[in-house]
């Protein structure tokens, strides 16, 4: 029986991407999936992309659970940042593309019902994939 040999792998990733794509699901759009950001990425820069869950407004900071087939990630924008203008019109179903930092959700904050309920994405870029239609109404 002949014994298989492994082929080369595309190395051709933008550069962008490559000096943090970790995820052997990272495409040319997201480096990470919603589901799959863990305490162990503290501190990375990661681009994640999905479709707004929830987006929750506290006073001026707004968080969005961002969603994929493999899970939620919350995204945090903070006033005066990139994308914060746009995140306050956001709807539900808006399909986006975020990049920002990872970082621990503050003390007591946690969400053990999520698998990354320990962490959050500080938005540091946000684009716009597709705008949700507004449901007709009857």
């Amino acid at each position: 029986m002949a014994k298989k040999t492994e082929t080369a792998k595309d190395t051709s990733k933008s550069a962008t991407h490559a000096t943090h794509a970790t995820s052997p699901l990272a495409t040319s759009l997201r480096t990470h999936t919603c589901g799959e950001l863990t305490g162990k990425d503290d501190k990375a820069i990661v681009t994640v992309c999905g479709w707004v869950n929830t987006r929750r407004d506290h006073g001026g900071v707004i968080f969005v659970d961002l969603r994929d087939r493999y899970g939620i990630t919350q995204v945090v924008f903070n006033p005066g940042t990139p994308g914060f203008d746009q995140a306050e019109h956001l709807r539900r179903e808006d399909c986006l593309q975020l990049t920002g930092k990872v970082r621990p959700r503050p003390k007591g904050m946690a969400n053990s019902n999520l698998k990354t309920g320990e962490i959050e994405v500080v938005s540091e870029k946000l684009v716009m994939l597709n705008k949700s239609d507004v449901p007709p109404l009857e």
